[in-house]
Formats: structure tokens, C-alpha cells, sequence
């Protein structure tokens, strides 16, 4: 199974030390992963980095409607915050059942209440929140789920569960794929100031290469 590993950068994001773990190098640098094996976790603290980005899938979460399962980011969390790892939790994949009328994005009310239920469990041991991956911008959404006004009521439901719930925490906006920097501003035009910590920008600088 060939895997993609990125590194990410968190814009003007700051955040204190992990308390009673060791600590890597101060890093803006991370690797986002969907598996974090052990082999992972070992090229990961090999690497000039401190960040792990863990895709939280909302659906493998909530597979079955109202029923949680998180034993597998239960896992991932504990491994790298043994290793002295900030977390960043990528919440993406809402479920049918969470989507909003005529909208392939969540409902934001059912998005805050999932991303509170995660904020909850993992306080003080997840350090950042972002809020969806790149569903709302891109090739790949409906022209209708493109507009900054249907994002941010979702972004604003996701930072006031987080900051209710664990107001160390940093909310980081939706990745805005090849930076459309329209999309900032009309986000800026539905209110979005207030309600994230950084700007998140995935910029992909060459093709994605394949393999077996």
C-alpha cells in the first residue's frame, strides 16, 4: 500500500510545551499520516519535526449512527504523545446522516456536537483542531459547497465546541487547496474573524506521484 506523507506547516501558531513527556526540537514542521504505525512514528522522529497530523474520519468514527468508536485514534494519541508529539486532529468524512439539507458538507450543529465529543475525549493531549481537510474548496466540491458562506457557520460550530470544552486548544480553518485567496477574504465577509487561530494553506507544489 503506498502511503503519501506531507509536511505541514502550521501559519503563526505557537503553543507550549507538552507537559510531562520528552520533547523533540521546537518545529513548525510535522507529517500528516492516516495510519501511524510504528514505522511511521520512527521516519516521523527522524525528520526535523514536532507536529503529527492525524485524519480523524468522521465516518469510520460514527460507522454505526450515535455510536462512537475511537479505539483506533485512542491508540494514536497515546503513541505520540508518548513520544512528546504536538497533535494536530483533522476532523473530514462527515457521515450521510450529518449532512446538511442539500449539502455534501456537515450540518454545523452535528459537526460542533462531533468535534466537541473529540475535544472532550482528548483534552490536553490534542493541541490543534482543523476544522474539515479540504471539502470546501478545490476541484472536487459542488459549486454550491464552495462558498465561503456555507463554510463558516461550520468553522464557527467547530471553534466554540473546542474552545468550550478545551480553550488551550487551537482551531485551525479548512485547508485552502492551491490558496485561493478570494476564498480568505468573502470568509472575512461571512464572519469567519474570531473563529480560527491560523491559516491553513495546502499548497501542493508538485504533481502527487503514484505507485503499487
Amino acid at each position: 500500500m503506498y502511503k503519501f506523507f506531507s509536511l505541514l506547516l502550521l501559519l503563526c501558531l505557537t503553543l507550549p510545551a507538552l507537559a510531562a513527556t520528552p520533547q523533540l526540537p521546537d518545529s513548525p514542521y510535522g507529517m500528516n499520516n492516516w495510519d501511524w504505525t510504528d514505522a511511521d512514528l520512527r521516519e516521523l522522529k527522524a525528520a526535523p519535526a514536532s507536529w503529527a497530523r492525524v485524519m480523524v474520519d468522521w465516518n469510520k468514527v460514527e460507522a454505526e449512527p450515535g455510536k462512537l468508536d475511537w479505539a483506533f485514534y485512542d491508540a494514536a494519541v497515546e503513541k505520540l504523545t508518548q513520544d512528546g508529539l504536538h497533535i494536530l486532529f483533522t476532523v473530514y468524512g462527515p457521515p450521510k446522516g450529518s449532512l446538511a439539507p442539500n449539502s455534501e458538507l456537515p450540518d454545523p450543529a452535528k459537526f460542533g456536537a462531533f468535534v466537541k465529543a473529540a475535544a472532550e475525549r482528548y483534552k490536553g493531549r490534542v493541541s490543534a483542531y482543523e476544522m474539515l481537510n479540504e471539502e470546501n474548496t478545490g476541484i472536487w466540491p459542488r459549486v454550491s459547497d464552495r462558498r465561503a458562506s456555507v463554510y463558516v457557520p461550520i468553522l464557527k460550530a467547530g471553534y466554540q465546541a473546542v474552545k468550550a470544552v478545551d480553550p488551550n486548544a487551537k482551531v485551525i480553518m479548512a485547508g485552502l487547496w492551491q490558496f485561493p485567496i478570494y476564498y480568505l477574504e468573502d470568509m472575512y465577509r461571512a464572519g469567519a474573524k474570531g473563529y480560527f487561530d491560523a491559516i491553513n494553506v495546502h499548497y501542493y507544489l508538485n504533481a502527487i506521484e503514484s505507485g503499487p
